[in-house]
């Protein structure tokens, strides 16, 4: 099955996006220990397990979308996907449920979501990651 094949594939992907996303807390953490995060109100635990929860999420988003990918668009809107559910997810946890989002938080997740999403998704298409074995589309 295509799917399933495609799925095996993006896990591993998200996983390895979300352990590099690590490296960027972690570093923080070790010189400073757990002050910075305490002032936001996590732990660096919750936010491992965030970004490995959303590695796998992720990585199953990629695995079912990658079909579209072999086009620009594809691309784009596979990565405003997951750029929408990374910020959202990344929020929630660090400051308020979903449920009592303001709008300056809809409107922040929903224009960051876009760009970043839009430009991921622009340069994994440029950079052929979603197909590496085949010749350029």
């Amino acid at each position: 099955m295509r799917l399933l094949g495609d799925i095996r594939w993006g896990i591993p992907l998200g996983l390895r996006i979300a352990q590099r996303f690590s490296l960027f807390v972690a570093l923080p953490y070790v010189l400073l220990g757990d002050r910075w995060l305490a002032r936001l109100g996590v732990t660096f635990w919750e936010i491992l397990a965030l970004y490995a929860g959303g590695g796998i999420v992720v990585g199953l988003i990629l695995g079912i979308l990658r079909p579209i990918s072999r086009w620009r668009t594809g691309s784009i809107l596979i990565g405003v996907v997951v750029a929408l559910i990374g910020f959202g997810a990344t929020l929630t946890l660090g400051s308020r449920p979903l449920t009592h989002w303001t709008l300056t938080n809809w409107v922040g997740v929903t224009v960051a979501g876009f760009f970043v999403g839009a430009f991921g998704g622009n340069l994994a298409w440029e950079e052929n990651v979603f197909f590496p074995d085949s010749a350029k589309h």
